[in-house]
Order: structure tokens, then C-alpha cells, then sequence
């Protein structure tokens, strides 16, 4: 295998992703009743909201700079390809640096500023850093295929976070603040990995920072910054706003639905981080019929899963969560509507990225993010959390409208004509109309399910492809 050469076919990679996480989701089977019996609903609210900052922090002091490495992998010598790993990886540690010392000397001010416990404030930059690190190794993974590498890492860093947080709760906790072990368990995992990561990029890259890789780096990632931020706003808004309104409870329980959602969004970011650098690759070599037939196997794939979990996802979701947290059961499907247009969208930004137009990625999603938060100022008060949910709809349904028409009316030449297939769309609306009115025929929407998916599989077989 050619060093930084693409090691196995889409197909094959998009295949062990969705194995991986697979993987990855039998183990949150386990370790998902686990936790909704541990925390209350007010205790995993605090988690939510703290990782909602945390995250937040972690977006600004990276400047947006993983962003930059698909570009620089697609479109420059691979010969520097460590060298300026090495280099930006240390501009986000050091933007990180500076929101811990800031936060620590504001912890008193911030806590009261964002409701949340005043020893909870200087741990943010350090599960943002940690979060930074991982991303930044499993986003080369990625870039490189090496989606085996990726898996592990994303497995370690799930089951071992979950085993620390445990072994902290036996050795010192009682039954109060039982958020506290699993932010904990978090971060050491999580720096325990940042430290292989540092190390693995020194000995790969280790140079004199170089001011050239550090511009083109920040020449890409500082636009991306808002748009990540406006990704913040479409999943963290809402939470906030109804922990204003309702409380901590009710805001831990709306964080487990949307995050038991977002399944639907992991399968399919799993498959779109194997897609985007083939992506870029069609786009530089003008392979655009492979290019055009990809899309469209992917389109489908995505819809066919998307229609699948709609129907069967009650069942799962009982499964993995205590009774107190079955409340909001139905929001389910309306947050999957946001994650399909979230489908549709990464196409036109994909596109944005590649043509280094981040500063119109930006754009798009602050637009986007405003109409977020106006609907929720105008529908949780009144609906709650299903308020909260058709506010994050819409607001990817105008994400995806905007990003289209700047893909193709401000930049042009935009190769995607057909948005989606019509069968598939309307498919789609279908299933999400259709769960509502079957909600309670558990065994009609399995058989459905499965032949649906057996329709798929035999389909894959015969193409010999998945995307």
C-alpha cells in the first residue's frame, strides 16, 4: 500500500464504517440502560449542558483548524502532509491554553452566567482539549482510510470513558452529583489518547512552526468556526432554552431523545467521512460520472436506513432508556427529518469546502442558526419540546436551501443538478407520516423494515456496492 495512498475501495471502507459503528452502538446498548439508571434526568441534563459549553469552547479555541486537512491531504505534496499536521495540531492546544486560563480566572462569573456548577468551569477546556486531540487523530484516520484505526480509537475511548466513570463512582461517590464521574472518566480517557496523539504527530511531523502552514490552516478553519458554531446553535439551542423554561429535568430528557436520534446522523457520518475524500478526489480528477453514480447509491443507502429506523426505533429506544426518559418518545421522528436535510446539505458544502469558499460555509449556516433561534423563541414556549424538535427541522430544511443556493448561484459550477431522487424523498415522508399513524403496530413496521432492508441488500449485491 502507497503511503498516503487510499487504502481500499469506497465500497469496502464505507462498509467496515458502518461495521464499526455497529460496533461502536452495541457497546452504547450496554452502556446506555446502565447510565439512565445511574443519572437522573437533572444529572444527565447537566451533562448535556456542560458538553453543550464545552463544545462551544472547543469550537472557538481550534479555530476551526481539522477543517483545513482535508484540503491541504487532497491538494498538496504528501511529504508535508505530517509537517503540517504537527503544525496546526499545536495552534488549536495553544488556543485551548488560553481559554483555561481565562475560565479560571472567571469561574465564579461564568458559573452563574451559564447555570452550571462553579468546580465544572475550568473542566471545560480540558474535555474540549482532549475532544480537540481525538478528533484531530480520528479525522486523519479518516482522511486515510484507516477506518480500522478510527474504530479502535472510537471504541477505547467510549468504553474506557464508561469504565473510569464507574471505578470513580465505587472508590468515591455516593448518589448525589453523579454528573461529576462521568465528566471525569471522560476527560482521563480522553487525555490519555491526546497524549498518543501528540506524540504520534512529533514523531511523524515534529518542525519549526512554519507561519505558511499555519495561515493556510487558518485561512480555511477561521470561516468554519461560525458555521460550527451555527451547528452548536441548531443542537444545543434548544436544550438550553428549555432548561430556561422547563427546567434541568425535562432538558436531560430532550438531550436523550435528540442524542438517540442523532444515531440515524452517526451511521450517516460514518459513511460520509469515508465519502468526502473520494469526494475530493472525483472533484480534482473530474471523475464525475463515478462521481454522479456514487451520489446516487449514497442517497439511496441513506434514505433506505433512514426510512428503517423510523420504523423500528420505538422498540430500540424502550430498550436502551429507563422509563423515566420514554416521555418524549414520538419527537423521535422530527428530529430525523432535520438529520436527512442535514444529508442533502453536505453536498453543496462539501462542494464549498473543496473550492476553499469557506467563508460562504460560514455564511450559510449563521443564516440558518438565526432562523434556529427564532423558532425556538416562538415554538417551545408554546409546544415544548416538540416546539424544540420542528425548530431544528426547519432550520436544516433552510440550512440545505441556503447552502444550495450558494453552491450554485454564487460560486457556479456546481455539479449536483437532482438534488435527490423524487422516489427516495417521497419515501422518506412516507415513513415519517407513517410511524405516527402505525405508532402502536409494532410488528407491521419490523416486517416492513425488513423488507425494505432485504430489498436493499439484495440491490447492493447485485451493483456489487453499497455507495
Amino acid at each position: 500500500m502507497k503511503k498516503f495512498g487510499f487504502k481500499m475501495s469506497l465500497s469496502i471502507g464505507v462498509l467496515v464504517s458502518i461495521f464499526a459503528f455497529a460496533l461502536l452502538k452495541s457497546v452504547n446498548v450496554i452502556i446506555a440502560p446502565i447510565m439512565t439508571r445511574i443519572l437522573s434526568p437533572n444529572d444527565y441534563g447537566v451533562i448535556s449542558i456542560y458538553n453543550t459549553w464545552s463544545s462551544f469552547i472547543g469550537i472557538l479555541a481550534q479555530f476551526g483548524i481539522i477543517g483545513s486537512l482535508t484540503n491541504f491531504r487532497t491538494k498538496y505534496r504528501n511529504e508535508e502532509y505530517f509537517k503540517y499536521c504537527w503544525n496546526v495540531l499545536w495552534v488549536g492546544i495553544l488556543g485551548h491554553l488560553f481559554f483555561f486560563i481565562l475560565l479560571f480566572c472567571t469561574k465564579v462569573e461564568i458559573s452563574e452566567l451559564i447555570s452550571l456548577p462553579a468546580n465544572l468551569i475550568t473542566l471545560l477546556p480540558l474535555t474540549a482539549v482532549s475532544n480537540y486531540c481525538v478528533s484531530f487523530l480520528c479525522t486523519y484516520f479518516i482522511i486515510e482510510n484507516m477506518v480500522v484505526h478510527n474504530c479502535v480509537t472510537s471504541l477505547f475511548t467510549v468504553v474506557g470513558s464508561f469504565i473510569i466513570s464507574v471505578i470513580i463512582i465505587k472508590l468515591f461517590y455516593g448518589n448525589s452529583n453523579m454528573y461529576l464521574p462521568f465528566i471525569l472518566g471522560h476527560i482521563i480517557v480522553y487525555f490519555f489518547v491526546s497524549l498518543i496523539c501528540i506524540i504520534y504527530f512529533a514523531y511523524k511531523g515534529c518542525s519549526i512552526i512554519c507561519i505558511d502552514y499555519v495561515k493556510y490552516g487558518l485561512g480555511i478553519g477561521l470561516p468554519l468556526v461560525f458555521h460550527s458554531l451555527a451547528g452548536i446553535i441548531f443542537g444545543s439551542s434548544d436544550r438550553i432554552m428549555i432548561q430556561r423554561i422547563d427546567g434541568l429535568s425535562e432538558a436531560g430528557v430532550y438531550s436523550f431523545t435528540y442524542n438517540f436520534a442523532s444515531i440515524i446522523s452517526s451511521i450517516w457520518a460514518a459513511i460520509n467521512s469515508i465519502w468526502t475524500p473520494f469526494l475530493f478526489r472525483f472533484l480534482k480528477n473530474n471523475e464525475y460520472n463515478s462521481m454522479f453514480i456514487k451520489k446516487k447509491n449514497f442517497d439511496f443507502t441513506f434514505t433506505v436506513m433512514s426510512v428503517c429506523f423510523v420504523l423500528v426505533y420505538p422498540e430500540v429506544f424502550r430498550l436502551l432508556a429507563n422509563e423515566r426518559y420514554w416521555i418524549q418518545i414520538k419527537v423521535v421522528p422530527i428530529i430525523v427529518i432535520a438529520f436527512f436535510a442535514n444529508h442533502l446539505y453536505s453536498f453543496p458544502t462539501n462542494y464549498e469546502t473543496y473550492k476553499e469558499k469557506t467563508i460562504f460555509v460560514a455564511l450559510g449556516s449563521i443564516g440558518a442558526a438565526a432562523v434556529n433561534i427564532l423558532l425556538n423563541f416562538a415554538l417551545i414556549p408554546i409546544l415544548h419540546e416538540y416546539g424544540a424538535a420542528i425548530a431544528t427541522a426547519i432550520s436544516y430544511i433552510v440550512l440545505f436551501i441556503l447552502h444550495l443556493f450558494i453552491a450554485t448561484k454564487i460560486i457556479g459550477g456546481y455539479p449536483f443538478t437532482e438534488v435527490i431522487a423524487k422516489t427516495h424523498l417521497m419515501a422518506f415522508i412516507f415513513s415519517i407520516i407513517l410511524i405516527y399513524l402505525i405508532f402502536d403496530f409494532w410488528l407491521v413496521r419490523w416486517i416492513i423494515a425488513f423488507c425494505l432492508g432485504t430489498f436493499w441488500l439484495i440491490n447492493s449485491i447485485r451493483k456489487k456496492t453499497i455507495i
